[in-house]
């Protein structure tokens, strides 16, 4: 943190210290904190302005997310970056449902295999729509291609146990426990 913010000091219009003390931030929980630091730009960057916008969805600050994405796009922000679309389908989720949001999400994650994190807005999607075998497939083809993705196997337990297959979410809860035990700063 203390070298973020030296950072900050000595080259105030370099977004490479605001960025990275708000990751920093982020990652200790501190959302209130992580945002003010990316507000504090004198001219934030697209790179900032969706660090920014996720965070604003973390604390579930819907319009914010939205202006800062009005304002990456007038900075002429990248649409089609994956995390400006993940932050798209977000809202599109909260403002009119899973059901209406699928199509969007699964052209997001269709186009982007890789993404861990679209897979997984995917994978909730499916749940929320109690698309089980759907998700429990999703849920497969992400840990085939990343075995200790930890948000993937909490949501394999959570599919599971929405199956009634209490066995099985007891198993991946294990997993996930001996992943933490085993690398503990992850």
């Amino acid at each position: 943190i203390i070298e973020a913010r030296n950072a900050i000091k000595k080259r105030p219009s370099n977004d490479a210290g605001y960025i990275r003390l708000s990751n920093i931030l982020l990652e200790i929980g501190n959302y209130k904190d992580a945002s003010k630091t990316l507000e504090a730009m004198p001219k934030p960057s697209n790179n900032s302005l969706l660090l920014l916008a996720h965070i604003y969805m973390l604390q579930g600050k819907i319009i914010s997310t939205e202006k800062t994405l009005a304002q990456y796009i007038k900075q002429n922000g990248d649409q089609s970056h994956v995390d400006f679309l993940l932050l798209k389908n977000q809202i599109h989720t909260i403002n009119e449902g899973e059901q209406a949001s699928y199509a969007q999400i699964k052209k997001i994650a269709d186009q982007f295999p890789d993404h861990l994190q679209a897979q997984n807005q995917l994978i909730k999607n499916l749940i929320a729509q109690q698309q089980l075998s759907l998700a429990e497939e999703q849920v497969n083809k992400t840990l085939n291609k990343k075995p200790l993705a930890i948000d993937t196997i909490y949501l394999a337990a959570q599919v599971a146990y929405q199956k009634n297959d209490l066995e099985e979410a007891e198993k991946q809860l294990t997993n996930l426990s001996l992943i933490h035990i085993s690398e503990p700063t992850r």
